[in-house]
C-alpha cells in the first residue's frame, strides 16, 4: 500500500468531499503552514474533530526548537589554549596543524549547499568526540541548528 504525505491526504479529502479547487486555492493562500490550513478546515466544518486531531498529530514537528540564532558565530581565535584543550582535547595551534595534516579545505560545501569553514568543521568533529557531548550541547558554541551540526559531523567523518 502506498503511503501518502499527510498534506496530500488532507488535500485529497477536499476533492473527495466535492469541494472545488478554487476553495482549495483560497485555503492554501490563506494558510502560512499546514497547521493553519488544518485549523481553517476544522473551523469551516470540512474536517471532523477526530480527523483534525489525527492530521495535526501527523504534521506536528517533533524536533526541539533551540534558539541557535541567539548565540555568537564560532570563531576559534576567541578561545584560549586552556579552553581549546577543555572543549576539543587539543591546543589551539594543534587544531590548525591537525587541519593541515588531514588536508581539510578552508571552505567546504555540504551536499545541501551549506558552506562551512574547514576549521569550524574540524572543531565540530573534535567537540562531538570529546566525551560527553550531544548535538544539543554544541548549539551554543557553534550557533547552528542541530540538523546542521549532525550533517557536518557526518560529512567530515566520511
Amino acid at each position: 500500500m502506498r503511503k501518502f504525505q499527510p498534506v496530500v491526504l488532507f488535500l485529497f479529502s477536499f476533492t473527495y468531499l466535492g469541494t472545488t479547487s478554487c476553495l482549495i486555492d483560497l485555503f492554501v493562500n490563506m494558510a502560512s503552514n499546514v497547521m493553519d490550513l488544518l485549523f481553517v478546515a476544522l473551523a469551516e466544518d470540512v474536517l471532523e474533530p477526530e480527523e483534525y486531531l489525527l492530521l495535526s498529530d501527523l504534521n506536528t514537528n517533533n524536533n526541539i526548537d533551540v534558539p541557535y540564532k541567539e548565540y555568537n558565530k564560532f570563531y576559534l581565535e576567541s578561545y584560549t589554549d586552556d579552553e581549546c584543550n577543555a572543549y576539543f582535547r587539543f591546543m589551539k595551534d594543534d587544531i590548525y596543524r591537525l587541519k593541515m595534516a588531514l588536508k581539510i579545505d578552508d571552505e567546504i560545501k555540504c551536499a545541501n549547499g551549506l558552506k562551512i569553514q574547514g576549521i569550524e568543521m574540524l572543531c565540530i568533529l573534535l567537540k562531538r568526540f570529546a566525551y560527553p557531548c550531544r548535538y544539543i550541547d554544541m548549539v551554543p558554541m557553534f550557533a547552528r541548528p542541530i540538523p546542521q551540526i549532525c550533517m557536518i559531523t557526518n560529512m567530515i567523518m566520511r
